[in-house]
């Protein structure tokens, strides 16, 4: 069963009528043929008062779905700013020797969202090409040592209560971490035999 849920939060001046207003048109959504078997949930609220407006189901606990994208994106906006950079670096622990990094190469994420997304190559190019021509310009062609990812920029529990447990597995229902890529998803490629009898 789908989900719709409304949330809209602002001022406006004669409530009265506006309420009127908003429940009218709420109640003609509703007779929408295509929102039969749809959870709806509608709330409204005067930030100047903190008053609700006016609800329809505003009470139920329903899942946001990507509706929940322009909050997030709103917040970050307003926390960080436009103009904000997420940074991942590239670290070297050890040294150097004749060309040969005698220690470990260190990944830090702190928090990029979108990090070799396939939807920002433009932006990126291809993430490892980039930090492997990086080390080469370092002078480094050969590395005795551990490649690690750290992720511990964020700290605490990477998921929120109210995930769904069918959704954690999921791309859309990864948890916030410090250090990801390629969007939390991986790629398989199987290859079919070309013979078809059942001893293949």
């Amino acid at each position: 069963m789908r989900s719709i849920v409304l949330v809209t939060i602002f001022a406006c001046g004669n409530m009265f009528s506006f309420a009127q207003s908003i429940e009218s048109q709420v109640k003609n959504f509703l007779k929408l043929k295509e929102l039969k078997t749809a959870q709806v949930g509608f709330s409204m609220t005067d930030l100047s008062s903190g008053k609700n407006i006016y609800h329809y189901r505003g009470d139920k606990s329903m899942m946001t779905a990507s509706t929940l994208k322009l909050i997030t994106t709103a917040s970050a906006l307003e926390i960080l700013g436009p103009d904000h950079i997420f940074e991942t670096k590239l670290l070297l622990d050890g040294s150097v020797e004749d060309g040969v990094l005698i220690g470990n190469i260190i990944i830090r994420g702190e928090g990029d969202p979108s990090l070799a997304s396939q939807h920002f190559l433009k932006h990126y190019d291809d993430v490892v090409s980039t930090w492997t021509r990086a080390i080469q310009e370092y002078g480094i062609t050969e590395i005795k040592g551990r490649i690690i990812g750290d992720n511990s920029y964020f700290s605490g529990i990477s998921l929120v209560g109210s995930t769904a447990v069918k959704d954690i597995g999921n791309y859309y229902g990864a948890g916030a971490h410090a250090l990801s890529a390629y969007e939390n998803t991986y790629s398989l490629y199987l290859k079919s035999p070309n013979k078809t009898d059942s001893d293949v």
